[in-house]
């Protein structure tokens, strides 16, 4: 009997322990009070995919005649983790469907930019912060009047994390300056970026770490159509929302809303051609 009481007190005693152990353990949100550096850290052979979405408005009006219009995407991306090595990820990327829509004037046929993407075998490598180091596979698609933005595209995919330890209210800057394409126009884009660590928070079950960011761009670019120089000038704003799996080391959901408020100039005709652009885009982990 006597044995019997002690081996009860010792297992009370071992529950205890494991219940003190167990309110001991250190939550997303304690550890992002205390610092955290993020990282991008998926698992080499791994494979995931991603549903990407964006729909966009444009109004523009030209010598009394409606030039705007919408055009929509839908992609199904998937993601191969093919190699990780000092502190590179390198991906390889498929698409596994696409769907492009426009009623905006002059657009041409996606279907061939669709096959293309559909036929393509990109080969992305980032370092563990997601600055997009190199990317291969993308020439044909570039020759594409659709695609002649893919790079800038494939880079807007990645959060580019701070290098250094942040706590949960912190904000970290990212100034980047490209160069896309707009139809006859060669547009030049300084965007300022912000982003802060908004918290934690649940996405569909599952307990992340949650980013908002904020953007300010200014576009300058020139061009030519039908013999006439074309100038062109405007002004950008974004916010987004994105989702990072701490423990999995990835994405897994994003938001964002642009406006772009431009000017299109035909300096030889004396005209002025307001623009204005929206885009919202959102992108999915498919599990």
């Amino acid at each position: 009997m006597k044995n019997l009481f002690n081996k009860s007190v010792m297992i009370l005693i071992s529950c205890a322990m494991l219940l003190s152990c167990s309110s001991g353990k250190i939550s997303l949100r304690d550890m992002g009070m205390k610092g955290v550096q993020m990282a991008y850290k998926p698992k080499a052979g791994s494979t995931f995919k991603y549903q990407v979405s964006s729909s966009s408005e444009a109004a523009m009006e030209v010598m009394g005649q409606d030039q705007g219009g919408t055009s929509t995407s839908e992609a199904l991306m998937k993601f191969r983790v093919t190699n990780i090595e000092d502190n590179a990820v390198n991906y390889n990327l498929s698409y596994e469907s696409v769907n492009i829509q426009t009623t905006i004037p002059g657009s041409p046929d996606p279907n061939p930019y669709e096959d293309k993407l559909l036929q393509s075998n990109i080969g992305i490598e980032t370092d563990q912060y997601g600055n997009v180091t190199n990317l291969s596979g993308v020439d044909e698609l570039k020759k594409m009047t659709l695609g002649q933005n893919i790079e800038s595209e494939l880079r807007g995919l990645f959060v580019v994390f701070s290098p250094k330890t942040i706590k949960i209210g912190d904000s970290w800057p990212r100034d980047d300056t490209e160069t896309i394409i707009g139809g006859p126009l060669k547009i030049e884009v300084k965007s300022n970026r912000t982003y802060t660590f908004a918290g934690v928070e649940k996405h569909k079950e599952r307990e992340c770490y949650k980013f908002n960011s904020e953007t300010k761009s200014v576009l300058t670019g020139a061009g030519e159509q039908g013999g006439m120089d074309l100038e062109y000038e405007g002004n950008g704003s974004s916010s987004g929302e994105i989702y990072f799996d701490y423990l999995r080391g990835m994405v897994v959901a994003g938001t964002s809303s642009m406006t772009i408020e431009s000017v299109i100039s035909v300096p030889s005709q004396g005209m002025d051609i307001p623009r204005t652009d929206i885009q919202t885009t959102k992108i999915e982990l498919v599990e």
